[in-house]
């Protein structure tokens, strides 16, 4: 059991990731003077984006998260796709979360040149468990808060019904929108840097103020 505890917290996903019910909004014009960069529009940020390579995160306890993540954004929806991995040589894979909906760009970031604030909501989340361990958990799960069907190894499953996954930190209810910040700098595309203590972006007073180091970029198909 305290091996399974460990594998579902090594997927704890404070995310990301990603959407909003509103239609966008556009992005009010900064006064020139002020900067001379008015901020990453939605235009920018359209196509198929993906991880250079595997990413490293701290996950707030001591240990890490290692994912690689991508992402296909329109007009009007975002859809993520986070893999996770078991460890840094990413030989192992444990889970893959499927993220869609609406975003909304909100204005552009004071203090952070080039971006702006965008809110996601989802409204959409599939996870598909990558071997017999994590499906496993995800069977063990109390009933309701994890899918309604059987778990098998290597079968995506929608869990939106049921407001996510809660033995996965997967939770709809209290956090189905995340505040984030984005900036697009030529083919790559950063988000905020995440909470240091692996909480999520599930309030206004979380909003980033930083960025991420490790940017996503743009695949070739959309240059």
């Amino acid at each position: 059991m305290k091996k399974f505890k460990s594998l579902a917290f090594i997927i704890f996903v404070p995310f990301l990731i990603f959407s909003c019910r509103f239609a966008p909004k556009p992005i009010p014009t900064p006064n020139p003077s002020a900067s001379d960069n008015p901020g990453t529009t939605k235009e920018m940020m359209l196509g198929d984006w993906s991880s250079e390579g595997l990413e490293t995160r701290p996950d707030g306890k001591g240990g890490n998260l290692y994912l690689n993540r991508s992402f296909n954004i329109s007009a009007n929806r975002s859809i993520g796709d986070f893999t996770y991995y078991a460890d840094k040589d990413s030989k192992k894979e444990n889970l893959l979360a499927h993220f869609e909906g609406p975003f909304q760009l909100i204005s552009p970031v004071k203090d952070v040149p080039g971006a702006v604030e965008a809110d996601f909501i989802f409204d959409v989340l599939k996870l598909t468990p990558k071997n017999d361990d994590i499906t496993k958990i995800l069977n063990n799960a109390p009933k309701g808060t994890c899918g309604k069907e059987k778990w098998k190894t290597k079968v995506e499953q929608d869990v939106t019904a049921t407001n996510g996954c809660l033995v996965m930190s997967f939770d709809l209810k209290k956090c189905g929108k995340e505040y984030e910040i984005i900036k697009v700098d030529g083919t790559k595309m950063f988000f905020g840097a995440r909470p240091k203590d692996g909480s999520n972006l599930c309030s206004s007073e979380k909003r980033p103020t930083t960025l991420l180091q490790v940017a996503v970029v743009k695949q070739k198909s959309e240059l």
